[in-house]
């Protein structure tokens, strides 16, 4: 499991969401100047020519104001990702922390400024350290990727569980994943479930995909597989990744419907093209299998090595089994010991009851 790329969107879920929240009055002010008034009153077109003057002359939250003002294409603009990213540097250089989160953003996407991974997290960093729930989600996700920062689990949960914490819905579901799979914190399926359950009652679309794998597994609460099909549907109707892997793994068993292997690995093929590593993780074992796809240690070999590179544990332990078996690929058991050793720091136990069973030779 994981996010966005591991096994949900998600998580990475949220990452094109910018926050273009109420403006409030400068400290020293009296009374709120009336380009912020109009701005909360979402009079855009009134707000702008009143924003503008003030943002040029340094005022940050008429510059964060201007930047989603651009962002949205709000007051007749039309989007301006390049003008948005320069009213949120301003406003981020004088320590706005919706600004330097709106940044980090534009910085994690490439939108109006290259892509740059490590700058986003520099900006997330700061902005999180003020508060802002989005930024300790998505400072939290790039801990647990490793994306252009070290990777560290209990770093990515700790700002996951700040950002859950304020009721972010998003964290909310990201955090719940952490207790479901037991990273970063000690595994608890009831606390996942009390996770993905807030993260339900808010909307999140990926809270019921949480609750349908607790559901399809057991997990925490009793197998039931039709609940775990109900909310697997719910999801897929907001074109959830998570929700069709999950969904098609059933098809796979037939657990609670009649076996369809076509639609699942049509299902995990979707999933796939969007870099799931769980889907690659499958499409790898069926085509060593021969189920459902014509049998090809090649292409095992291909899609596992997909998955590896995204961490996916099971990935690399079935990797780790070609290489010590040399199907696919040239025998390389030091190879296959460092793919295990890999996949069991992710949590697989059968890679770490293969690494003990190595150790014992």
């Amino acid at each position: 499991m994981g996010f966005s790329t591991r096994a949900t969107a998600a998580a990475f879920l949220g990452l094109t969401v910018l926050c273009a929240a109420a403006a409030t009055a400068p400290a020293c002010a009296e009374e709120k100047p009336e380009a912020f008034v109009q701005f909360d009153s979402k009079h855009y077109d009134a707000a702008l020519p009143l924003l503008r003057p003030l943002a040029e002359r340094g005022n940050a939250q008429a510059q964060q104001d201007m930047g989603a003002i651009y962002v949205f294409g709000l007051g007749g603009t039309g989007k301006d990702y390049v003008e948005a990213a320069k009213w949120f540097r301003l406003a981020a250089e004088q320590g706005n922390a919706k600004a330097q989160s709106n940044l980090g953003i534009l910085y994690y996407q490439g939108m109006g400024i290259s892509k740059d991974r490590s700058a986003a997290a520099k900006w997330f960093q700061l902005a999180a350290e003020q508060g802002i729930d989005a930024a300790q989600n998505f400072l939290g996700v790039m801990y647990d990727r490793g994306t252009d920062i070290p990777r560290d689990k209990a770093q990515g949960a700790h700002w996951l569980r700040l950002a859950a914490e304020q009721g972010y819905s998003p964290a909310e579901f990201n955090l719940g994943l952490h207790y479901m799979d037991g990273t970063g914190v000690a595994r608890d399926y009831g606390e996942a479930r009390k996770w993905f359950t807030k993260a339900t009652e808010q909307g999140e679309t990926s809270g019921e995909t949480g609750l349908a794998i607790l559901y399809q597994h057991g997990w925490g609460v009793p197998p039931n597989a039709a609940e775990a099909i109900k909310r697997y549907r719910k999801a897929m109707t907001e074109d959830d990744t998570l929700a069709k892997v999950g969904y098609a793994e059933m098809l796979l068993d037939g657990s609670g419907m009649a076996e369809d292997v076509p639609e699942a690995v049509r299902l995990f093929r979707e999933a796939a093209a969007r870099r799931f590593d769980k889907a690659e993780y499958w499409l790898g074992r069926l085509s060593l299998e021969g189920r459902g796809v014509p049998q090809s240690d090649a292409e095992a070999v291909r899609w596992l090595q997909l998955a590896a590179e995204l961490e996916s544990p099971p990935g690399e332990r079935l990797l780790g089994d070609l290489y010590n078996q040399g199907r696919g690929v040239p025998k390389d058991p030091a190879m296959a010991e460092r793919l295990y050793r890999q996949a069991a720091e992710g949590g697989d136990d059968e890679a770490k009851a293969k690494l003990d069973a190595m150790a014992r030779r």
